[in-house]
């Protein structure tokens, strides 16, 4: 039942009595559909924040590692001889855009990663409201 204590705990904090009791009901529906009680649901969904962060942290080091390979080519076509005047810097500095992309993403999903691994009852909430929000998906 701790999954139920911590739904009761965010909602107190977060919503008003109408929309507990229809968060409740939803749950206590998916519970049914699924055959599992609801605290089931919360503790999957709680794993499951964990496991996101899991694999956004993966794919950030893959995205370093992406973005490391972007610089250092950027860095042997700046310094290439036998290019065109020109063309070396055209494409190093398009390296370059193209790295500051991936490294932005790269910190977009490590930043992700550490909210799911601080707080995933916040992750399974929302998902819980996304349920409620558009209950016809």
């Amino acid at each position: 039942m701790q999954g139920i204590d911590s739904i009761k705990q965010h909602l107190v904090q977060y919503a008003d009595s109408s929309l507990r009791q229809q968060i409740f009901t939803r749950i206590d529906l998916l519970g049914q559909k699924l055959g599992i009680a609801a605290a089931h649901i919360w503790g999957v969904l709680v794993r499951q924040a964990y496991a996101q962060a899991a694999m956004n942290i993966v794919w950030f080091i893959i995205m370093l590692i992406g973005a490391r390979w972007i610089a250092k080519w950027a860095r042997q076509l700046w310094n290439a001889k036998g290019l065109e005047e020109g063309t070396g810097g055209f494409l190093a500095g398009g390296l370059v855009i193209c790295y500051s992309v991936l490294f932005i993403f790269a910190t977009s999903a490590f930043i992700d990663a550490i909210g799911y691994l601080v707080n995933p009852e916040y992750f399974a909430f929302n998902t819980i409201m996304s349920w409620i929000k558009a209950p016809g998906r």
